[in-house]
C-alpha cells in the first residue's frame, strides 16, 4: 500500500505502516487517536507516534481521509493563558527501584493532595499498558515489551497534558526513567520517542540499598522478570546518576514513611 499522501505524511518519517487484516473501522479509529495526540516540533512540522509503534492499516485510508480531510498537523500555537496555566500545574513523577516504597509514598501523597490530584500509572491504566505488563511477566523479547510501553506512555501523555492545561496536579507512578533504568541496551533506542513526551515539573526519586529492596520484595512474595539483584543494582546506579544531572529530589526510602512524605510534599510545593 503506497500513495503520495502516505509517503508525504508517514512512511519513514512519522508512522511505521504495515498491511494487516484490520477492519476499516479499527484502522480509522487508530488514526483518529494518532492525530488526537499529534504535536508539532519546534520548527512546526508534525509529530506523530513512531519509533517501534506500528499503526495497522488496510485499505481504510479513504474512510480516514473522510474523517480528517486535511490530515491535522498537530497543535497550533497555544494561547498565552494556556501556557501560563501550565506553569501553575504540577506533573510529579515518583521513581525508584522495585521495593523502594513508591506505592506507599504515592498513596500518602494522594491523601495529602486531596481530590485535585490525578493519579496515572504506567503499564496499568491503559489496555496497551496492561498488555506490556503481561509481556514482561511472560519474558517476551525486550523490544516487543518496550514498544508496548512506549505506546502506553504516549496515551498517558495525552491525559497528562489535559490535566496540566487545566492547571491541575498529575501524579505519575513511574515515567520514562524506569524504562531507561531497567534496559541499558535499549537506552539509545528509547531516547528518541521519549524525547517527544511532556517533561515533569518534579521528579521524586526514592533511594534504598539493593539489599533493602530485595528484602522487601521477598517479604511480599513478589518475583517478576526485572526483580533480581543485578538489574536492581544497575537500575539504582542509573537512577542516582540521572538524579544528579536532572536535579531531581532524592528521598531516603529507609526513613520512616511520614518523614519521606514530608520531604516529598515540600519538594513539590505542598
Amino acid at each position: 500500500m503506497s500513495t503520495p499522501l502516505i509517503e508525504e505524511f508517514a512512511v519513514g518519517r512519522y508512522i511505521q505502516l504495515v498491511d494487516a487484516s484490520a477492519s476499516d473501522e479499527d484502522a480509522a479509529d487508530a488514526i483518529r487517536r494518532l492525530f488526537a495526540s499529534a504535536r508539532p516540533f519546534e520548527d512546526g512540522t508534525p509529530r506523530f507516534l513512531a519509533h517501534g509503534i506500528v499503526l495497522v492499516l488496510t485499505d481504510a485510508l479513504g474512510a480516514v481521509i473522510d474523517v480528517h480531510p486535511a490530515l491535522r498537523p498537530g497543535e497550533r500555537e497555544r494561547p498565552k493563558t494556556v501556557r501560563e496555566i501550565r506553569r501553575l500545574s504540577r506533573f510529579v513523577v515518583v521513581e525508584g527501584i522495585d521495593g523502594s516504597g513508591m506505592t506507599t509514598l504515592i498513596n500518602a501523597m494522594l491523601a495529602a493532595l486531596g481530590p485535585e490530584a490525578r493519579l496515572l500509572r504506567c503499564n496499568r491504566d491503559t489496555e496497551v499498558g496492561r498488555a506490556a505488563r503481561n509481556l514482561t511477566v511472560a519474558d517476551a523479547p525486550p523490544y516487543a515489551v518496550q514498544a508496548a510501553m512506549i505506546a502506553d506512555k504516549f496515551l498517558l501523555d495525552v491525559e497528562i497534558r489535559g490535566v496540566r492545561e487545566a492547571g491541575g496536579t498529575c501524579l505519575v507512578d513511574r515515567w520514562t526513567y524506569s524504562a531507561m533504568a531497567y534496559n541499558p541496551p535499549l537506552r539509545k533506542w528509547l531516547a528518541a520517542p521519549y524525547a517527544q513526551l511532556d517533561v515533569p515539573s518534579h521528579v521524586l526519586l526514592i533511594d534504598v540499598p539493593v539489599e533493602t529492596a530485595l528484602a522487601r520484595l521477598c517479604d511480599r512474595g513478589k518475583a517478576e522478570a526485572y526483580e533480581n539483584r543485578a538489574r536492581l543494582a544497575e537500575a539504582r546506579r542509573w537512577y542516582l546518576e540521572e538524579s544528579r544531572r536532572g536535579r531531581w529530589t532524592l528521598l531516603d526510602g529507609t526513613r520512616p514513611a511520614a518523614e519521606v512524605l514530608t520531604k516529598a510534599m515540600a519538594a513539590i510545593g505542598g
